[in-house]
């Protein structure tokens, strides 16, 4: 398929190809995201026209020629990162590398590393909407996701639903992995996280952690702790932490810089993401696979309280899906240009 809208104005749509792989732009005169359809589906950007912003971070190394690459050795924790181009990812169905029900499962699922179909459903210049489908392989889900844009409008609407296509009861851990860098990024972003508890994650240690693993603390979190988790750092900062918020007072987050008067957030229905995970690293991770070049954070949205299956189950009971059985959900992605909203 080799979809063109025909209208050159307003909403439009439109299919290419870049190193092998098949891409979707779909845009507005305000925005303009692009999705990675052969790899996750993932939204490798979402530009802000009227600032030249892209909000996401990009691996320096770009999208990975897969077809002409061969691994040296399989990874235990899977091939996410060895073709992760940064920006948005959906994560299904698990976190942190697993075994369940005899299935082994890499670093964030199946579902970022599977091929989505896409079927356009209404392309006019005033709306566009985009129906994308996949299933994982090793496990009996499927998911629908709608991706909606109107003239005129600075945001992103979701429609997804998750189904297991299974004769048997099935765990499964959801998660939305946005992941933001430079030039966004820089010290001068404000995180808005709204939650009642924090957690940094049990599982994961380096030596440029602000807290020890497993460290627990009502949020805001007052301090000089609370202030570099709440507020970008410098480049050079050296650190890294992996940080899990729960007790959420509403699905509403967001970064906003305040030196370029922009922002993004995320608006979300908290019956179906409950928690939210942000990795901070500030050139702070060191070995695979940054080796400290790394300059990132990410908001993410996930329906266990945190990206480890065992590590959440100990916490709550992971969601479960009857055979047959759906859940839907929807989510807005938005421009900010009002530090107040």
């Amino acid at each position: 398929m080799d979809y063109y809208s025909e209208q050159n104005f307003g909403c439009r749509i439109k299919q290419f190809t870049h190193r092998g792989h098949d891409l979707l732009a779909m845009e507005n005169s305000l925005l303009r995201i692009v999705l990675l359809l052969d790899k996750g589906g993932d939204i490798i950007d979402f530009v802000y026209k009227p600032g030249d912003i892209d909000f996401f971070w990009k691996n320096e190394n770009g999208l990975s020629v897969t077809a002409n690459q061969i691994a040296s050795a399989p990874q235990a924790a899977g091939a996410y990162f060895d073709h992760y181009p940064g920006g948005w990812q959906e994560i299904l169905p698990g976190g942190g590398p697993m075994n369940y029900l005899g299935a082994e499962v890499g670093l964030h699922g199946e579902i970022s590393l599977r091929p989505w179909q896409f079927t356009v459903e209404k392309d006019s210049p005033e709306r566009i909407r985009v129906l994308l489908s996949a299933k994982t392989q090793r496990f009996p889900f499927a998911v629908k996701k709608r991706i909606i844009i109107e003239e005129g409008s600075a945001s992103v609407s979701f429609e997804e639903e998750l189904l297991n296509e299974g004769r048997q009861s099935m765990e499964y851990m959801w998660g939305q992995h946005p992941c933001f860098g430079f030039p966004f990024l820089e010290p001068g972003c404000v995180i808005h996280i709204p939650a009642k508890k924090m957690m940094t994650s049990p599982g994961f240690y380096t030596g440029n952690m602000i807290f020890q693993p497993g460290f627990t603390a009502d949020w805001p979190l007052s301090g000089e702790g609370g202030k570099k988790i709440a507020n970008v750092q410098e480049k050079d900062a050296r650190i890294t932490g992996l940080y899990h918020f729960s007790e959420l007072s509403e699905g509403k987050l967001s970064i906003y810089n305040k030196n370029r008067k922009t922002g993004f957030c995320l608006e979300w229905d908290t019956a179906v993401y409950p928690y939210i995970t942000s990795w901070q690293d500030y050139n702070g991770c060191m070995d695979y696979p940054w080796y400290g070049t790394g300059y990132n954070v990410t908001l993410e949205l996930w329906n266990t309280p945190t990206d480890n299956f065992e590590t959440a189950k100990r916490i709550a009971p992971i969601p479960r899906l009857e055979s047959g059985e759906s859940v839907s959900t929807t989510f807005t992605a938005a421009v900010l240009t009002d530090e107040k909203q």
